[in-house]
C-alpha cells in the first residue's frame, strides 16, 4: 500500500510542478516588462476575512498566490487524469 501512496505523491508533485511552470512563465514575463520599462511591479489585492484589507504583493508573493490558486482549482482533476493515464499505460504495457 505504501507504493501506491508514493505513486500518488509523485503524481501530485508532477501536477503541482506543471502548475508552478505556468506561474514561473507568467512571472518571468512580468519581470521582463519591469526591466524593459524600468518599473517595480506590485499587485494590489483586496481580501475579506474579518474585515476588508488591501495591500500590495511583490512578484514572489504573487507567484505563491497564483500557484496556490491554480492548485486549488486544478490539482485534483489533474491528479485524476494523470492517474488514469498511468493506469491506461500500465494496462497497455501489460497486454503487449
Amino acid at each position: 500500500m505504501e507504493s501506491l501512496n508514493q505513486i500518488e505523491k509523485l503524481i501530485i508533485d508532477k501536477a503541482s510542478n506543471e502548475l508552478r511552470e505556468i506561474v514561473n512563465l507568467y512571472i518571468s514575463q512580468i519581470e521582463k516588462l519591469d526591466e524593459k520599462y524600468k518599473v517595480v511591479t506590485s499587485f494590489n489585492y483586496l481580501s475579506k476575512q474579518d474585515r476588508f484589507d488591501s495591500g500590495c504583493l511583490l512578484n514572489s508573493e504573487l507567484s505563491t498566490v497564483l500557484h496556490n490558486s491554480l492548485k486549488e482549482r486544478f490539482l485534483k482533476k489533474m491528479v485524476k487524469v494523470k492517474s488514469s493515464e498511468l493506469m491506461n499505460n500500465m494496462l497497455y504495457l501489460e497486454s503487449n
